[in-house]
């Protein structure tokens, strides 16, 4: 038997985010919807429902660049501030 593939998914959250759903990797789907997160209950503004069957590839891969995006910007932040740091000494 195979485990069902986790796939990121859209969450909404009162009071985050301005109401607007927010895309969550699927290694932190689980966390969110422990913290309060829930799938949206509403559909988006082109009528579709929000993670559809047919949308969770694509998901996926946006929470894939999205990740790696953050990742490149932590590094970047990290580069600048021992940069500042090295020409304190």
């Amino acid at each position: 038997m195979t485990a069902e593939k986790k796939h990121a998914l859209y969450l909404v959250k009162d009071g985050e985010n301005g109401g607007t759903p927010r895309l969550f990797a699927a290694e932190d789907v689980d966390a969110a919807k422990a913290n309060g997160w829930a799938e949206p209950d509403f559909p988006k503004s082109n009528g579709e429902p929000w993670n559809a069957e047919g949308d969770l590839d694509a998901q996926d891969a946006a929470a894939e660049l999205a990740q790696a995006k953050r990742d490149g910007e932590e590094k970047a932040a990290a580069k600048e501030a021992a940069k500042a740091e090295s020409k304190k000494k």
